[in-house]
């Protein structure tokens, strides 16, 4: 009922409890109207949309209507995120919230209290009660619901055709064209478009250190150096650094430009609370508005305490460390450093003759199995992190994300490198970091070139085959034969 009264059409799915919602394209442009949409007039220039000059924009190619599918699906989302709770709920939460009326069957002592602690706790009810009201009424409908535990969730509607259509024309590409980047930012948003967009950059920039290093390495074919003594090497380290600093520069224009084109510079967004941001209303001196705020004692005390979460982990993942370290041989009982980490029944088995003989292919076998741990030690923090941030209560989501990617980053990168950096810098040994980098890094490629590009090929062309198959017998159905 909000929805409709909202002006939006809704039709309900019952055989997949799903809700479809369409907006009329009147509504959609005044929402880009507020939003401050900015598109392309039929002169080829930007300019903020508006509903009085709706005749002076030029139609997206391939698009009905004035809008393109990801505008089409921004619009409607905001739209939803803007329908408010309002007062049809409260019935809806006072139950989830436990309120209940009480009945005659109230215990004999409930009766007998002091009349004076009754009203106390009835006037601190009603405070409690009206500003989860006035916090309700601010709340978004979606937002409450999820809230709730309705379980709510938005999902754009996809064309088929036009998703085959951009496989097609991306999963082979090369040097993707700036059409196709268009296309991809026509159909999926911006967000998408630029992470596509910098990938491939990133990937085709990668071939000038790459063909560099391939002319350094064979140079040693011809010669006596080593990598050692080469003394193209160094030379080789500062082309990577200029190209770095220089692949910084050029995507960053490009960057800049992509962003002019599709309207994007000077864009503001608002941000509305989290569902799950929990505070006391109170006025805001400067503005007089009413808000809900957090006291930031209370945060920083969820931050010590994520700190210490999280170098609980670290703490594994160094003892991880140092046991794949003492299986390949690395840690000996001579140094004074090392001696507390070593684990002389793990170590033997690097021994000459061995189980895992570090001068044989057994001596990968740690590593392997290391890069395994690693692994699954990321993906359990990935959980133990969101829960962390949950507990810091973010007042926006993107609050929340930054503090989510800010624990990842932090204990991903520590943990993929801890053993890098003590072969590094407390070994002092360029060998065995050579060695482990080498196994580290061509084990995770075929990890993920195995995981994200093999096994979705392959997924695709067998749902493409089932697909194939389902139509033959459906057409062979159709076609039976006829009576004569």
């Amino acid at each position: 009922r909000q929805l409709r009264d909202a002006g939006l059409l809704t039709k309900g799915l019952p055989a997949i409890s799903s809700l479809l919602v369409l907006a009329p394209a009147p509504l959609l442009e005044h929402e880009a109207e507020l939003r401050e949409l900015r598109k392309p007039t039929k002169g080829g220039q930007l300019s903020l949309f508006t509903v009085a000059t709706r005749a002076s924009f030029a139609p997206p190619r391939g698009a009905e209507g004035l809008f393109t599918r990801a505008e089409r699906s921004q619009l409607l989302a905001s739209l939803l995120h803007g329908v408010r709770a309002g007062d049809g709920l409260d019935g809806l939460l006072a139950a989830a919230s436990g309120a209940r009326p009480e009945g005659k069957g109230a215990p004999q002592q409930r009766k007998k209290r002091d009349k004076k602690q009754r009203q106390q706790q009835q006037q601190q009810q009603q405070e409690q009660q009206e500003q989860e009201q006035q916090r309700q009424r601010r709340q978004g409908l979606l937002e409450e619901l999820r809230m709730r535990g309705a379980g709510v969730e938005v999902v754009d509607l996809h064309s088929r055709d036009a998703c085959v259509a951009l496989w097609n024309k991306w999963k082979w590409s090369v040097w993707p064209r700036d059409e196709m980047v268009q296309e991809l930012h026509d159909y999926l948003g911006p967000a998408a478009a630029l992470y596509f967009a910098w990938t491939t950059y990133f990937t085709n920039a990668l071939l000038i250190p790459a063909a560099v290093g391939a002319l350094v390495a064979s140079r040693r074919y011809f010669t006596t150096y080593t990598v050692d003594d080469d003394p193209w090497v160094p030379l080789y380290g500062v082309v990577v650094v200029l190209w770095a600093v220089l692949f910084c520069v050029f995507w960053r224009r490009n960057n800049r430009g992509l962003a002019c084109t599709w309207g994007l510079l000077d864009v503001k967004e608002t941000e509305e609370l989290r569902a799950e941001f929990k505070g006391v209303v109170e006025v805001d001196p400067v503005t007089l508005k009413e808000e809900i705020t957090y006291p930031q004692w209370k945060r920083l005390v969820s931050y010590c305490f994520s700190a210490l979460v999280t170098a609980a982990m670290l703490g594994v993942a160094f003892f991880v460390m140092m046991l794949s370290l003492n299986l390949q041989g690395y840690i000996s009982d001579s140094e004074w450093v090392e001696a507390p980490f070593h684990v002389a029944p793990l170590a033997a088995l690097a021994d000459e003759g061995g189980a895992l003989d570090a001068n044989t292919w057994r001596g990968m076998v740690p590593t392997v199995l290391h890069v395994v741990v690693i692994i699954n030690l990321n993906a359990l923090y990935r959980g133990i992190a969101s829960l962390l941030t949950d507990l810091e209560n973010h007042r926006t989501q993107s609050d929340w994300d930054n503090s989510y990617t800010l624990k990842r980053v932090f204990f991903e990168a520590a943990d993929c490198y801890i053993s890098l950096f003590y072969l590094a810098f407390v070994q002092f040994n360029i060998q065995r970091l050579r060695s482990e980098l080498f196994l580290l890094f061509f084990i995770d490629i075929a990890r993920r070139v195995g995981l994200e590009t093999l096994l979705p090929l392959v997924l695709h062309w067998w749902s493409a085959r089932a697909r194939r198959a389902e139509d033959a017998r459906a057409k062979k159905g159709r076609g039976g034969p006829r009576g004569g």
